[in-house]
């Protein structure tokens, strides 16, 4: 895998960072990757290197069984970092939410010389205005920067005025608690979906995202996805999220010690939150939340949980029982479910609700169970 010349255009009041990446064995065709973000945060881009190439790349490079060819200089303590993170996945499994297979990959560029400081010590964290982001911005008061990245998510992607109500409501809240907001803008998923599933390689690509960064950003908190007890294979791990890191810029893991549901119970008072809450990914009809989905279910659930369904305004409304009744859960989300079972009343109602819950867990056990002859 070859990675061309990084160039630095300027247009339309933006400024990207671009290059061609070229499969040495055909494995894919060759695609311009870009990162963009506005004039405005210039300062914020690392404009030294092909860090963000080569991290946003990587996976795919393992799926590919290449190495990595860069004649832009890249970190030698991300080049070590990655070498662990080939070592740490080694020995997981293949599940439904990690497709890839471990393999060495060789990355091959000249050294950086990571000696020049930083344009500014900023401190960012991504931000979707979800649970999880949310939980981490309101436990890391040295945030100074909120992330969002345009072009990981394919609601926004296919819909301008949910993406601009979302960049619009990301802006209001860094105003209101005194950070930055910085809208990334990157086609690296169009590339990477071909070869690697995008549960797999979410986490490469948010890191990939935050490197480009690296001109400011000495240290970025990445969402977790999960509870550090799960531990379960995913594109974003704590064993793995650290080692995305340069030596100029740190990632850590933030919230690991929480379940979804505790997370929400942390957060669910905030009037942020409460005004802002996004967890849908189906945006039915455009909506900000559907509210007739899976995740907004199991939310509107967590929210009722802890009696807070009614104050969150996004989210506020009559549960839609009815998306249960042929739901299939991958096995990376039943424990979200689980947690929930204990907290539904020890009435009619609950019970009714409880059964509903087992029933789909049931059904989606029985889907993933392996089939004689399976080699999973």
């Amino acid at each position: 895998m070859h990675i061309s010349p990084i160039e630095t255009r300027h247009r339309e009041g933006t400024i990207e960072r671009s290059a061609v990446i070229t499969s040495d064995t055909g494995a894919f065709p060759s695609q311009n990757i870009w990162f963009r973000v506005s004039e405005e945060h210039s300062t914020l881009i690392d404009a030294d290197s092909a860090n963000p190439f080569v991290v946003g790349s990587f996976l795919a490079a393992m799926v590919a069984g290449e190495g990595i060819r860069s004649s832009d200089p890249v970190c030698p303590t991300l080049v070590a970092n990655l070498e662990a993170i080939a070592q740490v996945v080694r020995d997981w499994p293949l599940t439904d939410s990690w497709q890839v297979r471990p393999g060495s990959v060789a990355v091959r560029a000249p050294c950086l010389d990571a000696a020049r400081p930083l344009a500014c010590a900023g401190v960012g964290c991504f931000f979707t205005l979800g649970v999880d982001s949310f939980f981490a911005l309101l436990n890391e008061p040295a945030v100074t920067h909120l992330v969002y990245v345009s072009g990981y998510e394919r609601g926004p992607i296919r819909n301008p005025l949910l993406r601009n109500e979302i960049e619009r409501r990301i802006g209001e809240i860094a105003a209101r608690t005194g950070r930055t907001a910085v809208i990334v803008e990157t086609n690296l998923r169009e590339f990477t979906e071909p070869l690697v599933s995008w549960p797999s390689n979410h986490g490469a690509a948010i890191a990939a995202a935050g490197l480009f960064l690296g001109g400011c950003l000495r240290h970025i908190h990445i969402a977790s996805s999960d509870a550090y007890v799960t531990r379960a294979p995913y594109g974003t791990h704590p064993d793995v999220d650290p080692l995305w890191s340069s030596a100029r810029t740190r990632f850590t893991s933030q919230g690991t010690g929480f379940t979804r549901l505790a997370k929400i119970g942390r957060i669910a008072g905030d009037p942020l939150f409460r005004e802002h809450a996004r967890v849908c990914w189906v945006n039915k009809q455009g909506r900000y939340n559907c509210r007739d989905c899976m995740k907004c279910l199991r939310t509107m659930l967590q929210l009722r949980h802890w009696g807070q369904l009614e104050s969150c305004t996004t989210l506020a409304g009559p549960l839609p029982w009815h998306v249960l009744d042929s739901a299939v859960e991958p096995p990376h989300r039943w424990f979200i479910w689980e947690d929930l079972l204990p907290g539904f009343a020890d009435d009619a109602e609950g019970y009714a609700a409880r059964e509903r819950v087992l029933a789909m867990l049931a059904r989606s056990r029985t889907a993933d169970a392996p089939t004689t002859g399976s080699d999973r």
